[in-house]
């Protein structure tokens, strides 16, 4: 029987019409010896055990047979054994629509040939997607447990997973409380299954729901300054206790901030900031006389023109550590002098005399070293 080398379409060279037979995959035989007498366009395989060209394929044309060499994957449909086939490489094999050439199919549970002319089996990818599941560790959910008899752990490898799915305990009667929902997650590959004791340590329990039982032994306790607290089985408030520097307000909670005068009176529980610290600092006005009083709650720096001769009277709440200043300014007729309190110590040079021009400034810088007696130590800068 000869095959039609007639193509559809427009003709084409002669040779491209003899080839086209083979591009349609369509042999007479594979297994019958080519024959002596044979019609042009005949086309076979050579049968794999022939002495010459086996298992390729064999094309009569214009009175000669013209030899292919077939590679691994092409196809053919026998027409004498009414059979699909493909060529491995070696030998022509069935393809039945029950499977594939079992020649083709990869077992190898590791893919290690990594080849894209083998297809590998259910079974195979299975250990594969195992494998690698097992090496990486990868949390794997294996189902649930009762523990409501309090169960031992059981044996896993590092990456199982389970969940409660009644409450209880799990590893045993001294476990780990649970409740519904709680997972356990095995930390060590190759552990046995047992209590709290001897496996405890392989396992993660993680808590979705809150252990009442767990709960109650806990304790929010109330530091410096707060009071309140108690165990976590009802609500708990924590109070700001008074003198701690914290003011509770209805909205928020700030910091009791120390006005100029807490800074300059000492007053305890104040928060000092910067601000505050400037302001205290600015000098106060003393108010002229005979005798001039100096409260130094009012500030630690002061100033005060006199209009004659004056005295300066000791000065009052002052605090031991605390370094002070005063400005003295003669008024627009100068000439004036200070009397200063015994309490100024102005070492051997003693007691200064202002400068006598009109609106000269002169400075006196104290430092109190002795509350109740009380002492300064007074030193006097002049002006120029």
């Amino acid at each position: 029987m000869a095959v039609e080398l007639t193509t559809p379409g427009t003709k084409g060279p002669r040779l491209e019409w003899a080839l086209w037979p083979i591009t349609d995959k369509i042999v007479l035989s594979r297994v019958t010896a080519l024959p002596g007498s044979p019609t042009d366009g005949d086309i076979y395989i050579v049968p794999h055990g022939a002495g010459a060209h086996p298992d390729e394929i064999a094309l009569r044309f214009e009175g000669a047979w013209i030899y292919l060499t077939p590679l691994e994957g092409w196809t053919a449909y026998v027409l004498d054994s009414n059979e699909n086939v493909q060529f491995d490489g070696a030998v022509w094999n069935a393809v039945t629509t029950s499977g594939i050439p079992s020649s083709y199919l990869d077992t190898d549970g590791t893919l290690a040939a990594n080849s894209d002319a083998k297809v590998a089996t259910q079974k195979a990818v299975k250990t594969y997607a195992d494998g690698l599941i097992a090496a990486s560790d990868a949390m794997v959910f294996k189902g649930v447990i009762d523990c409501s008899a309090n169960p031992n752990y059981p044996a896993a490898d590092r990456g199982h997973q389970y969940r409660a799915s009644v409450a209880g305990k799990i590893g045993g009667a001294s476990g780990i409380n649970v409740e519904v929902g709680d997972m356990m997650l095995c930390l060590t590959d190759g552990t046995a299954s047992g209590n709290q004791a001897t496996v405890g340590s392989a396992w993660s329990v993680i808590q979705t729901n809150l252990d009442g039982a767990v709960i109650n032994t806990r304790q929010v306790i109330s530091g410096g300054g707060l009071t309140g607290g108690g165990d976590l089985s009802a609500d708990r408030t924590l109070a700001v206790g008074a003198g701690t520097g914290i003011v509770v307000n209805a909205d928020d909670v700030a910091v009791d901030k120390a006005s100029a005068g807490n800074v300059q009176a000492g007053t305890n529980n104040k928060v000092v900031t910067s601000d505050g610290l400037i302001s205290a600092s600015a000098p106060q006005t003393l108010t002229d006389g005979a005798n001039i009083s100096w409260n130094m709650h009012s500030g630690f720096n002061a100033e005060v023109t006199i209009a004659g001769n004056r005295t300066l009277d000791a000065p009052t709440n002052y605090h031991a550590g605390l370094s002070y200043a005063l400005t003295v300014i003669q008024d627009g007729t100068g000439s004036r002098l200070m009397t200063w309190p015994s309490s100024f110590d102005w070492g051997s040079i003693g007691a200064p005399t202002l400068s006598t021009g009109a609106g000269k400034k002169d400075l006196v810088f104290l430092f109190c070293y002795d509350a109740s007696t009380p002492k300064f130590r007074a030193m006097f800068s002049k002006a120029a």
